[in-house]
């Protein structure tokens, strides 16, 4: 999760309200 922060925080800010849901 740390590091996805750093690759792309669009991205991760999508996959972060998914994972929440999860």
């Amino acid at each position: 999760m740390a590091p996805a922060i750093g690759i792309d925080l669009g991205t991760t800010y999508s996959c972060v309200g998914i994972f929440r849901d999860d």
